[in-house]
């Protein structure tokens, strides 16, 4: 079966710390055993000094 996800991507800063949005269809230990399209939000900051 082909999909197509499409183009959702997203990324924004405040400041130093990065927003970064993504679709997936990863099954992560079970949890989406039929890879159905997940909304990924990840925050990330620098690693302090």
């Amino acid at each position: 079966m082909d999909t197509f996800i499409g183009d959702y991507f997203g990324n924004d800063f405040a400041g130093v710390i990065d927003y970064s949005t993504f679709v997936s269809t990863y099954d992560d230990a079970g949890s989406n055993p039929h890879h159905y399209q997940q909304q990924v939000v990840a925050r990330v900051s620098p690693p302090k000094r």
